[in-house]
Parts: structure tokens; sequence; C-alpha cells
């Protein structure tokens, strides 16, 4: 893109947007690899509580690789990297010895 200019308004969450004001400032480059990409897969539970019927997330997982090519196999192993978030419902407590099973299951 030559004499790109910056949005003033985002249109994604990408951090930098830039705007072609005409067609023939943009130039495709052709047989360009496509870049790798930091990919998350995320698993979420939730909860309904009882006495406000609002859906409460209790856990969330999540998987990254930050190497991921589009368009080659699959990378082995399939993430570099994961971590696990649990949260109790809000009117909920923990059970007494949760902290001490965590530890044992090498959990922080």
């Amino acid at each position: 893109i030559k004499t790109p200019q910056l949005t003033s308004q985002p249109a994604s969450w990408c951090k930098v947007e830039a705007l072609a004001l005409r067609s023939d400032l943009v130039s495709v480059i052709k047989d360009l690899p496509p870049p790798p990409l930091t990919v998350m897969s995320i698993s979420l539970k939730t909860v309904q509580n009882p006495r406000t019927h609002h859906n409460e997330i209790v856990s969330l997982a999540a998987l990254i690789h930050y190497q991921f090519h589009m368009d080659k196999a699959p990378p082995q192993p399939p993430h570099q990297t994961h971590f696990c978030v649990i949260s109790k419902p809000a009117d909920c407590i923990f059970p007494y010895d949760f902290n001490e099973a965590v530890r044992k299951k090498n959990g922080k």
C-alpha cells in the first residue's frame, strides 16, 4: 500500500488499520506464503445462578500455539502452552481441601 492513511474510526480489533484512497495505490504480492498465526482454542464452562438466572463462567481452559502455519500439516504437539482458570459461582464456596487437591495435581 502506497501512502496509507491511518483510520480514525477502527472497523476491527487490529492494532493498526490503514486506508488506501485509490485502488492503484495497492499492489498485490504474489507467491508469498501466508504468515504463521497465533491460535488459541478456548473452552468455557458455565453454570446458571439459581437466584439471578444468569450464566456465570466457572472455568476457562485454553490451548495456545504461537507459530501455526495454515498451509502446512498441523504441528506436533498441537499446542505449545496451556492454562486453566477456575472461579466459583458468586454465592458458593470452594471445598475446604480444594487448594491442597490442586497442589497435588501440580496446579498453582
